[in-house]
Parts: C-alpha cells; structure tokens; sequence
C-alpha cells in the first residue's frame, strides 16, 4: 500500500503497522518473526475498524524480480480418482499455452521471461507450498491448506501473478468474517 507504516523492533521480530485503511476500514499489519530454523514466520493481520461484521480474505503478495521460476504443488489424493480434486483459475488474458506455465501431475511450473502478456492464475494447493529459485537463492512460501475452508478466487489458496517486471507468489486466507474490533 502507498500509507506510511510504523515499525517496532522486537527481540526476535519487526512489526510493521499501518494507519487505518479508509477505503476498507480495517488496520493492517505485518509481523516478521525469526525462527530458530534460520526460516522467517511472516503473519498478517487485518482489524476490522468499522461497526460491521466485514467479510474477506487476507492476501499475502510476495514479489520477486524478473528472471527466476517457481514451483507450486498441487498433488490431490488418490480416493475417489473419478472425481475432480483440482481447482483452477484464469483471469481473462491468461493463455494456458503460454510457454512461461508449465503442468506436471503435482505441481505447477511457472519461469519469469520478458513478454508484455501479463499472466494470472489461480489454484488450490493442499500441500500449501511454493518455491521460486534465481540467482542462486531458493525462496519457499509456505501457506494454509484447509480443504474445508471457503477460498476466494473459486476455491484458490494460492495465485501467481507474472508481468514483464516481476512475478507475484500470493499466498490467500480463507474468507472470514471478521467483528468489529476483531483480527
């Protein structure tokens, strides 16, 4: 967002808060906690400001530079193989033969190259992992997997955004409502 943040350093963590969105009439922040693993914990949180139960779903964006791919799994169970257990979805200019996506049977393949073609795709990973690797270094996303839970976007805990500048890894919550007051 474009609204200047505080921050307050902790012992093992940094808590990033934001004014009160006016448009959505919720406070956001965003806690980053170092574990003992060497890994980072990154949590967010949306509270609601206003007098209204409010409905939504947290989005975490990750945005990577230009150059690198990106694994997402998706491997389903095998009961009932006569029946769907995988989710996607497409926003309108996205081109499933696109030579940047590439599908295996558990996971999606995605390598940042130049092209003026955006690209969005969505889709619901049970294992809730991704990974991007470039220049040398390996980021891996790792995110919720209720196979109960009500997703937005069709059912997608994950999307992937792509542009000739960057590639997102967005990591969605469930929808939620949320009291006022309430995280």
């Amino acid at each position: 967002d474009n609204s200047p943040i505080s921050y307050t350093v902790k012992e093992d963590s940094v808590l990033f808060e934001q004014d009160l969105d006016r448009q959505l009439n919720v406070y956001k922040s965003l806690s980053i906690a170092f574990q003992d693993d060497g890994s980072l914990r990154v949590t967010q949180m949306i509270r609601n400001a206003s007098q209204e139960v409010l409905e939504g779903a947290a989005w975490g964006v990750n945005t990577l530079d230009a150059g690198g791919a990106a694994e997402i799994m998706f491997a389903c169970s095998q009961i009932g193989g006569f029946q769907p257990q995988r989710t996607i979805s497409l926003w309108s200019d996205t081109n499933l033969g696109d030579p940047r996506l590439r599908f295996s049977k558990d996971r999606l393949i995605a390598t940042h190259m130049p092209s003026k073609d955006y690209l969005k795709i969505g889709l619901y990973s049970n294992p809730g992992k991704a990974f991007f690797r470039n220049k040398g270094q390996c980021f891996e996303l790792s995110f919720g997997a209720d196979p109960d839970a009500d997703y937005p976007d069709n059912g997608c805990n994950f999307e992937l955004f792509m542009c000739e500048q960057f590639m997102e890894l967005e990591s969605l919550g469930k929808k939620t409502e949320v009291l006022p007051g309430e995280r």
